[in-house]
């Protein structure tokens, strides 16, 4: 690869690029050279620290629909924590909760009553009876 390859690239590869080196060269000079405005340099590092609106949202979604689903023992999908969530005045929508589902990982575990087992070659585990200590 040739050294003016990052000419090429788009606007925030030359921004991690002037990252990178800002310690060796001033940010105007490398500005200059990468073809890039400097305003466009500063406002890049202001949207890396700063937290959008809507994921905010998000990050608030996602703690109160992980908190419900715990709640439920994992039971409940997206239709019945919705109906949990705007009981407890949340004004989340089916797929607002689905979406922050899948974005967790999260799904619902299915309810399995226990069986019985009617086979006779099933094997029951065997109770170990506790001796009595003999008394003097």
């Amino acid at each position: 690869p040739k050294g003016r390859d990052i000419l090429r690239e788009a606007p925030e590869m030359k921004y991690v690029f002037i990252e990178k080196h800002q310690a060796e060269f001033s940010i105007k000079a490398m500005c200059r050279v990468l073809r890039v405005d400097s305003s466009g340099w500063y406002t890049w590092c202001q949207r890396r620290t700063r937290i959008s609106t809507r994921q905010q949202f998000r990050q608030h979604c996602d703690s109160v629909v992980l908190a419900a689903f715990t709640r439920s023992k994992q039971r409940y999908g997206a239709p019945r924590l919705t109906d949990e969530l705007r009981a407890q005045g949340y004004p989340f929508n089916v797929k607002t909760v689905a979406a922050s589902l899948r974005r967790q990982l999260l799904s619902a575990k299915a309810y399995t009553k226990n069986k019985k087992n009617n086979n006779n070659k099933h094997k029951k585990k065997k109770k170990k009876k506790k001796k009595k200590k003999k008394k003097k």
